[in-house]
């Protein structure tokens, strides 16, 4: 549908920064013909019908499991298969290990190979016996343990966990607009396991492919044998698009099916990416989670409330310690350490250890980042700031450096020894990442916070769950449905964040289980995001990435055009505005005697008519309200 069809509700007129979305009495009033409201509201209502018979339901997806529905690396059940085959291999044929993965390379499966050549020209029942007794031997010692997620409170500085992506997964299956056929060289029990022990048991998938449900055991090295009678059924379709981490299986489905689209899965490139690449997400957008980082600590830099940071700043030196000591639960690729230590004179932000003050001269540092995966850029920067690896115990590394000491511990806050209470705990960018009722007690617990009365906490940058686009974009009709709205996709963005992902969204739900617990709010300053393109594209870019993956499946199942959405966002590069807080917490303190009084609630100065010429007026207090109240009588 062209940009200027008169049914694209107000392709050619965006609105002004802050105009709200369009009504339909707006759409009418923009139609040229006197009944275009009626003929539009009747377009909407076959819209359904119109889509479910669209070339979009042409679309099928073929999905390997093994190494492809679960990151091998975290999980470690190929490596199991492999294992026994070379087991069954050396018992059964007197093979070496080198040559069953040969074997694999040439036939895209070790059995597969072995009925090309060393069971090849016996009779059919000797080989329909030597394949049962090899599924049966090889895939009946496997652990499943390893696919099931472990109870944590926390995820990494980028907002990654295991966790996160697995329930990204079970969105992308449960919303996708197109049907799913599991594929697997694996028999039908070891895929059904596999789904099961990962909670993805419950999918409605449209068919199995496995090779125990024909004779001989026919793989995808053979794509005729493999899909058997269901050929047809997937030549018709217009589009397939095959998921799996063997270039062998890619290639041999794609020679056969002309319309097959292959999409190797690898570490680099995992399942959920690569199926978000189909449509949500830019084809050509590779996520680094260590330039996401670097381009998210620029404009957090620009955002931090100098006057918050200079405070905290202050009181660290106001103790009179010449060492103080800090921890870091979210710690990333330590820009916070990199504040303490030079601070940023040009956004007004103080370091910590300066020459013409009685405060600290020495900084212990403890750094919780439990992304491995950022292990390598924290080394380099620690290195470029003069500081030497002295020494490693497990997931602990130590640093000295001319001015402060760095543990760096490669887990999570809560999975980690207590320590005694640090003077200060910081996490940039993490607090709203958690349930608040879970949060605050791990705090406690780690940090032994019972025990202090004067530990400061400081979060930064903890989102107030606003997110817009100036200038908005309202709703439109395109060729494979209706493309929302900003304001309803993004909405729908903020519902993915806090049902799906655990996310808090209201910083006064903090506040409160904080209060509950004996902490105080001392200290409320915004930094809120102002992202453009052109100034910083690669962090653009990476909330682009967080909108569909996040969004597009849900949007999918509300059934909206999500791909078409994002597509619209990166044509137009509208500026991301997102709303942020910078919050100070103490133990036992009164705001109300400190000398940045933080209260929420404000005074009106109201009108009174009492009588004939006779008016007064009277103040009253009005509580603080969060995001989602309104004040009535």
């Amino acid at each position: 549908m062209k940009m200027n069809d008169p049914w694209c509700v107000d392709a050619q007129h965006p609105r002004e920064q802050g105009e709200t979305d369009m009504t339909f009495l707006d759409c009418k009033q923009k139609m040229h013909e006197p009944y275009s409201y009626l003929l539009f509201a009747a377009i909407l209502w076959v819209l359904p019908a119109y889509v479910a018979s669209s070339p979009q339901r042409s679309v099928a997806f073929l999905l390997d499991i093994d190494n492809t529905l679960y990151n091998e690396a975290d999980c470690g059940i190929e490596s199991q298969i492999v294992t026994n085959t070379h087991s069954y291999c050396k018992e059964k044929f007197g093979m070496e290990k080198e040559e069953a993965d040969e074997l694999y390379r040439q036939f895209g499966s070790t059995v597969e190979g072995l009925k090309h050549t060393i069971l090849r020209g016996h009779p059919e029942s000797e080989v329909q016996e030597a394949l049962d007794d090899f599924y049966a031997t090889v895939y009946s010692k496997i652990d499943y343990s390893s696919l099931l997620l472990e109870p944590t409170t926390q995820q990494s500085s980028t907002g990654y966990s295991m966790a996160r992506d697995r329930k990204l997964l079970r969105q992308l299956l449960r919303f996708c607009p197109h049907p799913i056929c599991v594929t697997s060289n694996s028999p039908s029990w070891h895929v059904r396991k596999t789904l099961e022990a990962m909670g993805l048991g419950d999918i409605q998938f449209e068919n199995f492919f496995t090779p125990d449900r024909l004779p001989f055991y026919p793989t995808k090295h053979d794509p005729k044998s493999f899909f058997g009678k269901n050929c047809e059924e997937l030549f018709s379709y217009a589009r397939l698009v095959v998921f799996d981490d063997s270039r062998s299986n890619l290639s041999r489905i794609c020679e056969n099916f002309p319309k097959a689209e292959g999409v190797l899965v690898s570490h680099q490139n995992p399942l959920t990416t690569a199926w978000l690449r189909t449509g949500l997400l830019d084809p050509e957008f590779e996520f680094d989670q260590v330039q996401y980082l670097d381009s998210k600590n620029a404009v957090d830099r620009k955002s931090i409330d100098s006057k918050v940071w200079n405070e905290i700043v202050a009181s660290l030196q106001d103790l009179g310690k010449r060492e103080v000591h800090i921890a870091d639960v979210g710690a990333g690729i330590l820009s916070m350490l990199d504040l303490f230590l030079h601070g940023d004179a040009s956004e007004g932000l103080q370091p910590l250890l300066r020459i013409d003050t009685k405060g600290p001269s020495y900084v212990h540092y403890t750094a919780y980042e439990s992304n491995a995966k950022l292990y390598a850029a924290c080394h380099q920067k620690l290195l470029s700031w003069g500081f030497i690896a002295r020494e490693k115990a497990g997931n602990v590394i130590v640093y000295e450096g001319p001015s402060a000491q760095v543990r760096l511990i490669l887990q999570n806050f809560d999975r980690s020894q207590p320590i005694p209470p640090p003077d200060l705990i910081v996490g940039c960018c993490f607090a709203d990442l958690f349930d608040p009722s879970l949060l605050v007690p791990s705090l406690i617990r780690s940090f032994s916070l019972l025990e202090n009365q004067k530990t400061i906490l400081y979060f930064p940058i903890t989102f107030e769950g606003i997110t817009q686009l100036f200038p908005p974009q309202p709703f439109e009709l395109s060729i494979d449905g209706t493309i929302p709205s900003d304001t309803a996709a993004l909405r729908v963005y903020s519902e993915a964040l806090s049902g799906d992902l655990g996310h808090n969204l209201d910083p006064k739900l903090l506040q409160d289980e904080m209060e509950r617990h004996g902490f105080t709010l001392q200290r409320k300053g915004a930094s809120n995001w102002n992202i453009d393109h052109g100034g910083n594209p690669y962090l653009y870019r990476c909330m682009l990435y967080f909108f569909g993956s996040a969004a597009g499946p849900k949007l999918q199942q509300d059934g909206w055009d999500a791909q078409c959405w994002t597509q619209r966002i990166r044509k137009r590069n509208p500026q991301i505005q997102v709303s942020n807080a910078d919050l100070v917490f103490q133990v036992g303190q009164n705001p109300e005697h400190c000398p940045h009084n933080i209260n929420s609630d404000l005074v009106s100065e109201e009108i009174y008519f009492v009588g004939p010429r006779d008016v007064t007026t009277r103040k009253q207090r009005i509580p603080g309200l969060r995001p989602t109240q309104v004040l009535s009588k």
